[in-house]
């Protein structure tokens, strides 16, 4: 998966940045709405104060509104550094919180799919934007090259570059006639 946050919220986490970007002022939008498949409200989008203003990294994991607030204001390359305290505690990103709203949308035929509109960006403009299948689905897959990312990022705070570099190629020689296990455990 390439988001550590639950998979209900990964098409609003993609869609979310991409809105951000290309809004000319950066200001905060005044509305985002995110319409979501049934199966999935209880789980990110039940209104509940652990899910609007989560306190602990799992209720954050499990917070539509936390996960679009981040999304916006850091993208979605930002990984576990969503749950720094800098970004749970922020003043900005609950005050966005605030101004999302999850609805329950019968009509969305696949279970991860989001619909969202966006309101009040520049010049108050409204914008819509959906997703079906969010990245890491069977439809769209990680690249290798992705999954190499997502290995560099988790691994950031544990291992420097150069270590990251060398245990990334001992899974690579796995695959080959050559490869042994012994080589990438004695790097871990």
């Amino acid at each position: 998966m390439p988001f550590p946050a639950c998979r209900f919220t990964h098409a609003a986490i993609e869609l979310t940045p991409q809105v951000a970007a290309e809004t000319e002022t950066r200001r905060l939008p005044e509305g985002i709405a995110v319409r979501v498949h049934p199966s999935g409200y209880d789980i990110i989008g039940r209104p509940s104060p652990n899910k609007r203003h989560p306190e602990t990294v799992v209720d954050a994991q499990f917070s539509m509104y936390y996960q679009v607030a981040v999304a916006w204001l850091y993208g979605m390359e930002v990984g576990w550094g969503a749950y720094d305290s800098d970004k749970m505690e922020s003043r900005q990103v609950a005050d966005l919180c605030d101004r999302v709203e999850v609805i329950v949308d019968e009509s969305l035929g696949q279970e991860f799919e989001v619909r969202m509109t966006f309101s009040g960006l520049d010049g108050g403009v409204s914008r819509d934007e959906g997703m079906v299948y969010p990245l890491g689905e069977d439809e769209r897959p990680f690249s290798r090259e992705r999954v190499r990312e997502k290995f560099r990022g988790l691994v950031r705070k544990i291992y420097d570059g150069a270590r990251a570099e060398s245990i990334l190629n001992a899974v690579d020689k796995l695959t080959e006639e050559s490869g042994s296990s012994t080589e990438l455990i004695k790097l871990l």
